[in-house]
């Protein structure tokens, strides 16, 4: 398991594990059980935008104690 963070538009922070074999998407679906309020949003690692990678799993692009920007589009 790799715990990853994630900072999202409004300032808070949220740190959650998840399983390495998991898809890019449940990112996502984590980040909109936090904050139901975002509706179209990406998530930034460093300037890498993972929207178009969610069928990706996270081991693929190295998120191992990632820091996650969560921005609005």
């Amino acid at each position: 398991a790799i715990t990853v963070q994630f900072r999202l538009p409004n300032g808070s922070r949220h740190r959650r594990r998840f399983l390495k074999s998991q898809k890019i998407k449940i990112l996502f679906d984590f980040v909109q059980s936090v904050d139901s309020s975002l509706e179209n949003f990406d998530i930034q690692v460093q300037t890498n935008s993972l929207i178009d990678n969610q069928d990706d799993n996270i081991e693929h692009h190295n998120l191992k104690n990632a820091s996650l920007i969560v921005i609005s589009i």
